[in-house]
């Protein structure tokens, strides 16, 4: 993994070499990127999926759903894990479960009810969607996918596991003097 093909989809990011520290921008980018080139170790400071809270949760649902209504909706939990009939999802996997209510019938057919699993081991998120009575999962859902990704990008959420190759450090452990 190179961490080059990278660093342009976290500008306005902090960042740190072996003694000093520094932030990343349109300013900067040629120097880190030269740094890296000449094996300098760089690191990003950024967020694994779990650290994601209930408000950008919530701003995350309104991004992937805003393309086909505004429905009134709930975190009913949030889970390590989730477990519910045939659903099974590793304990290692954030879940946030979503209620729908709305009296349109498009959008209850579309979207009764919504969980949101964020897997910091392989840096990705997925929306899953239940179906029939919520006997079905389906994984498959990528409405404004493009707004999700940029959201959870200015965030500094860590999308292609950089905090496990080492490129990055999770900002959450960093402990303010």
């Amino acid at each position: 993994m190179n961490l080059i093909e990278y660093l342009p989809y976290y500008l306005d990011c902090g960042y740190w070499t072996e003694n000093s520290q520094g932030h990343l921008n349109y300013e900067t980018l040629g120097n880190v990127i030269d740094m890296v080139q000449r094996g300098r170790n760089v690191q990003l400071f950024l967020r694994p999926l779990s650290s994601m809270t209930e408000e950008e949760a919530g701003a995350l649902y309104r991004i992937a759903s805003c393309s086909f209504f505004e429905p009134q909706w709930k975190i009913v939990s949030r889970t390590n894990g989730y477990t519910e009939g045939v659903h099974r999802v590793h304990e290692s996997v954030v879940c946030y479960r979503f209620d729908v209510f709305s009296e349109h019938p498009l959008v209850m057919d579309y979207l009764p009810d919504t969980l949101l699993q964020l897997d910091d081991e392989d840096s990705s998120f997925t929306w899953g969607r239940f179906s029939n009575a919520g006997t079905d999962l389906d994984n498959s859902v990528e409405d404004e996918l493009g707004a999700q990704v940029h959201f959870l990008l200015q965030r500094k959420f860590d999308l292609f596991g950089l905090i496990a190759a080492d490129h990055a450090v999770n900002i959450n452990k960093i402990q303010t003097a």
